[in-house]
């Protein structure tokens, strides 16, 4: 199975957070990104997207290695909305991040 591989930029405070939960239920950040894509950006419509760029400063790279399906679920979302796939990246690791960590703290509850 063939792959590619992109750098992607997170703000530090996401990096953080995504360390945080992916820490807690046992999965990699880069898993992590990846079921993200699948849940976030493989539908038929983006629930409440807003752009976001990373700046250049406060931003963690990461090299992220993505199956051909992946890559072109994130690529053609990205021409479709002719916005960056970074940005997508963002977007659904916002997402991932807020879901896992909902279920964390209730599970502390």
């Amino acid at each position: 199975m063939s792959s590619t591989t992109i750098t992607i930029r997170l703000p530090l405070e996401l990096s953080d957070k995504l360390d945080y939960v992916s820490e807690n239920i046992g999965m990699t950040k880069s898993n992590l990104i990846r079921v993200a894509i699948l849940k976030y950006l493989d539908v038929k419509q983006l629930d409440e997207f807003e752009e976001i760029k990373a700046s250049s400063e406060s931003n963690k790279r990461i090299n992220l290695s993505l199956t051909e399906l992946l890559y072109s679920i994130v690529k053609k979302r990205s021409d479709n909305l002719g916005v960056t796939v970074n940005s997508l990246i963002i977007y659904a690791s916002e997402k991932i991040q807020k879901h896992y960590s909902y279920m964390l703290e209730s599970l502390d509850q």
